[in-house]
């Protein structure tokens, strides 16, 4: 008798149940290993992060990663577990072995330090010179288009012209030709995908699992096309913009000063990829010119709403000559109080973001040992909030930056530590110095704006990995003049 080969569906239930029963106590038991003796099991934190990171992502997704690891702090203390291999820190003595600049938490620390050499020198204090002239000129031109604006319609936005003249500054650094989004008002194409692909960057990266099994996919949704053409389009402009310069200076053109002299040399001599320079230009913009103008938005903002501090600013721009340079304002004490203040408050960078990686031999942070191989990440923005070195931490108080503690200056870190610190540091203060002298000293009494429903909502800080008000605009009035 021939047996019937047909399978029953008993037989193909049979067949299914065991693999799936195999792999299901696989995951179970992957998970209770994870839970119970994982690298992060002895650190405190929230139980679904014992095996799992959506509690963290969900937040990331919604541009509140900050906030939501601020209240896992305040609960859990300095060390928490915000997934099964990373934790987030706020303590001063791990702060400094994190980022400590040689021996400490780094990744890729050789293509890093390399890389910052090549930078170091165009973006050095001493560099900046020649670069002054082109941040004073496109301030000027910022000034009158904020003064147009409150002429016409009562109010400027800040937020709009700043974010404009960092970007056509850095654009001409980086790219030997400015934006020109002054003159033009409005943001050019290149502008509005890297203000997208800060957010699509975090998308992309958080839910990393979900788009793989989406390239599976026998069509493309719109959103996945957008994800994947905006990246294209930045490096595409990056290309042509280098590319032309590159041929303006082998035929002898009149060029601007640029940050990238010492990235060409070493494309030349084959020690950096095409593709690497037009990935560091891109990066120039995004870093060098948001993270200026949101700056100074919230320190305009903050001012706004403190007739004290403002009196006490105008009192010594009085001082500042009219054609001042950075060397007129570059020691300016309570202007720099003003500036720390902002920063401390309504840094761009807030951590959580930069993450490291534990080295060999493991390391002891804030009271646990923390084995290799561990995620770790300082958050700044609790760090430079905490309540035991920062009386009123939450409160804009300019003052107290006259006489800090030791503590307060080894908390503030408006620009990193250690070698993964801001390279353009100094460019951005210089910037930061000038931009906020000239502002203050053309409008020296300031309130915030209630115009189209302006509020302070508007300036809540969302997090992806940069910050920016949530509202995009901060509008300010100057009474003196619209009330003429």
């Amino acid at each position: 008798m021939v047996a019937n080969p047909i399978l029953t569906l008993q037989d193909l239930w049979k067949a299914i149940l065991l693999p799936v029963s195999i792999m299901t106590g696989g995951l179970f038991l992957r998970v209770a290993y994870i839970t119970f003796f994982g690298p992060l099991s002895h650190v405190p934190g929230p139980l679904a992060t014992r095996f799992m990171d959506l509690p963290m992502k969900r937040a990331t997704l919604k541009g509140r990663k900050m906030y939501y690891l601020h209240e896992l702090h305040k609960k859990y203390g300095p060390i928490v577990r915000v997934s099964p291999t990373e934790a987030s820190v706020v303590d001063l003595a791990a702060t400094r072995e994190i980022h400590k600049i040689t021996g400490g938490l780094q990744e890729d620390g050789v293509e890093h330090s390399a890389r910052r050499r090549l930078l170091g020198q165009p973006l050095s204090e001493s560099a900046l010179k020649v670069v002054q002239p082109l941040v004073h000129e496109r301030l000027q031109l910022a000034i009158e288009k904020m003064k147009r604006q409150l002429q016409e319609a009562g109010y400027m936005d800040v937020y709009k012209w700043f974010h404009y003249m960092s970007a056509d500054i850095i654009s001409d650094l980086s790219f030997g030709q400015s934006f020109s989004l002054l003159e033009a008002g409005e943001d050019n194409q290149y502008i509005k995908d890297l203000s997208k692909n800060d957010a699509y960057s975090a998308y992309v990266f958080e839910l990393s699992f979900l788009f793989k099994l989406l390239k599976l996919w026998p069509f493309t949704l719109p959103i996945q096309r957008e994800l994947e053409e905006t990246p294209k389009r930045l490096l595409s402009y990056a290309k042509i913009a280098l590319d032309k310069y590159y041929h303006n200076q082998l035929q002898g053109g009149r060029l601007t000063p640029m940050l990238f002299s010492k990235l060409f040399k070493a494309r030349d001599a084959g020690g950096l990829t095409e593709q690497e320079m037009i990935a560091e230009a891109a990066s120039n913009i995004l870093g060098g010119g948001e993270t200026v103008a949101v700056t100074l938005a919230y320190l305009i903002w903050a001012v706004s709403r403190s007739p004290s501090v403002q009196a006490r600013l105008r009192e010594e721009l009085a001082a500042v000559p009219d054609d001042f340079t950075y060397e007129h304002v570059r020691s300016l004490p309570y202007l720099g109080m003003v500036l720390d203040e902002s920063m401390r408050l309504y840094n761009t960078v807030v951590g959580g973001s930069l993450r490291r990686s534990v080295p060999e031999g493991g390391r002891q942070l804030a009271g646990y040992y923390i084995q290799q191989g561990t995620t770790v990440a300082i958050l700044q923005y609790s760090l430079q909030r905490d309540g035991a070195i920062f009386k009123d931490p939450e409160a804009f108080r300019p003052e107290r930056w006259e006489t800090p503690t030791q503590e307060m200056k080894d908390a503030f870190l408006p620009y990193g530590l250690g070698t993964r610190s801001c390279v353009g540091m100094h460019l951005a203060n210089m910037e930061l110095r000038i931009s906020a002298v000239r502002f203050f000293k053309v409008f020296p009494s300031i309130v915030m704006s209630s115009a189209e429903g302006m509020s302070d909502d508007d300036m809540e800080m969302m997090n992806f990995f940069l910050v920016a008000p949530k509202g995009h605009r901060c509008l300010i009035s100057v009474p003196s003049l619209v009330d003429k």
